[in-house]
């Protein structure tokens, strides 16, 4: 159901040739998302609400980028890919939206950013990357049953640790932020897989989504591509130029 009413709208907007018409797409998805909002949830919703409520704001921002502010099929191209992707048969506008979605950062496109990103894969075949990655799945799967275990026992309402609480209280926080961690490599790693597994993507286009938190003795370390995800990048860089372009 979500993916019905928040992708595939945004979807359809990437297919599309280039039209003045094609901005309608973006309040065609705010409704959807609204609607979302609105609909009866499940019972045991309300664990997701956190991440799914983001995840819909994400899908917001990302439209208001390809769709309002980016003519994505005249200003994006793949790298090393000379095609006007306006012209090509409906199959291949398809295949390049699906590939625009699912990469964030942008690796293997034209906007890429290429200073400091984390190293690329080893060459492997197709199908070992996919095992791999589902192993990583499984692995990152079992640290979230884990951390399930202190974020249920609080231990400010436990008899007797009350004098513990503050420094207890501390250490749940850590936990929710390994659990968004575990969260975002686990869908990163599932994406993967389907990807290549479809023929999608290559192997050498999924960089580690996190880089290796060692290198985080700095706020701007841990801000730079080595470290952080960098998924907001593209969407927070256009948007303050198109503004500064604006007011200038």
């Amino acid at each position: 159901e979500e993916a019905l009413f928040s992708h595939f709208p945004l979807f359809l907007a990437l297919v599309v040739r280039p039209s003045p018409y094609r901005k309608l797409f973006f309040p065609i998805l705010c409704t959807n998302i609204w609607i979302l909002l609105y609909a009866p949830n499940p019972v045991d919703f309300s664990t997701l609400v956190n991440i799914w409520c983001t995840s819909l704001a994400s899908r917001v921002a990302t439209a208001s980028d390809f769709i309002l502010l980016t003519d994505v099929q005249n200003e994006l191209q793949l790298q090393n890919d000379k095609r006007q992707i306006s012209s090509t048969p409906l199959p291949k506008r398809m295949s390049w939206a699906l590939r625009l979605m699912t990469t964030s950062r942008g690796i293997g496109w034209a906007h890429e950013c290429i200073t400091h990103i984390p190293p690329k894969p080893q060459i492997i075949s197709p199908w070992a990357f996919v095992v791999s990655k589902i192993l990583w799945v499984r692995y990152y799967h079992i640290l979230s049953d884990l951390v399930q275990i202190p974020l249920q026992w609080n231990f400010a309402v436990v008899r007797g640790m009350e004098g513990l609480s503050g420094l207890f209280a501390r250490v749940t926080f850590l936990v929710y932020l390994a659990e968004v961690y575990i969260g975002m490599n686990m869908a990163y790693n599932i994406l993967a897989a389907m990807a290549v597994s479809v023929g999608l993507s290559e192997p050498r286009y999924w960089l580690a989504i996190f880089g290796y938190w060692g290198n985080a003795y700095t706020v701007g370390q841990f801000r730079s591509l080595r470290v952080w995800h960098q998924n907001c990048r593209r969407v927070r860089s256009i948007m303050l130029i198109r503004i500064s372009l604006t007011i200038a």
